[in-house]
């Protein structure tokens, strides 16, 4: 998702309160239904739409990382980057181990501010799912829900950017996955799989 502000970007939101991910969700941050059914790698969040160079270097990362198994390129490009959710490091500190596979993860902490997206109920904690130690890990939704109670994420204020999203996904009706809201505003990502 990359573009313009033409009244749907997040400096559009009224007084912006929460970051949400991996279901459709309220103004007050309530889940409403439409969870996302799959895995997420990454999210990444640019304060600028991306440019032809720049989408050719995410996609030699993400290709690098999730399709070959191969630790060459170890970051997205960072020029503009203001929010990233990385399974490879969900606490966001590289000195501590991924967690093994299927254990649920109760915050995943964005790597550039330290906003932590958590869950207290245990039963809408998503999972990690790392299939074997050769391939990149990633977060399981399946009627799950992470949350971060903030109004002063730096991406609040931008007028344009890009949202760059790693995952997988399983289901067949529309599912939410990263959303911005507050008020009476929302700004998410949708999927529609074929």
């Amino acid at each position: 998702m990359s573009g313009q502000n033409t009244g749907h970007w997040f400096a559009s939101i009224d007084s912006p309160t929460y970051i949400g991910l991996g279901q459709q969700t309220n103004p007050d941050a309530a889940a409403t239904g439409n969870a996302h059914e799959g895995r997420i790698a990454e999210v990444l969040v640019y304060d600028h739409p991306l440019d032809k160079a720049e989408r050719q270097l995410i996609s030699a990362y993400s290709d690098a990382k999730y399709r070959l198994g191969s630790s060459s390129i170890l970051e997205p490009p960072s020029d503009g980057l203001t929010f990233w959710l990385d399974a490879s490091d969900p606490d966001a500190d590289p000195k501590t181990p991924i967690p093994d596979s299927n254990q649920p993860l109760s915050a995943w902490i964005d790597k550039i501010n330290g906003i932590a997206l958590t869950q207290s109920e245990s039963k809408r904690q998503p999972r990690i799912h790392r299939p074997n130690t050769l391939n990149a890990p990633t977060v399981r939704f399946d009627d799950s829900l992470l949350i971060a109670k903030t109004k002063s994420a730096p991406f609040y204020r931008h007028t344009s950017g890009a949202i760059v999203m790693i995952y997988g996904v399983e289901h067949r009706d529309e599912g939410y996955g990263f959303s911005v809201g507050g008020k009476e505003d929302c700004l998410t990502t949708v999927i529609y799989p074929n």
